[in-house]
């Protein structure tokens, strides 16, 4: 349970505050958003050309 405020702490003391490392966390939070889609995708696409391949 601590680990998770620790972490959190380190990494704001050796990040410099900077527009590009904010871009930077802000594009990694929405490709984390995103992820449960893009991986719905990737699956629903390797199933379509699965059931091809068996027809």
């Amino acid at each position: 349970m601590h680990l998770g405020p620790r972490t959190s702490g380190l990494s704001r003391r050796t990040g410099r505050p900077s527009p590009g490392s904010c871009k930077y966390s802000m594009f990694f939070f929405a490709m984390l958003q995103l992820l449960p889609l893009l991986h719905f995708c990737a699956w629903f696409f390797l199933v379509g050309v699965y059931v091809r391949s068996v027809k």
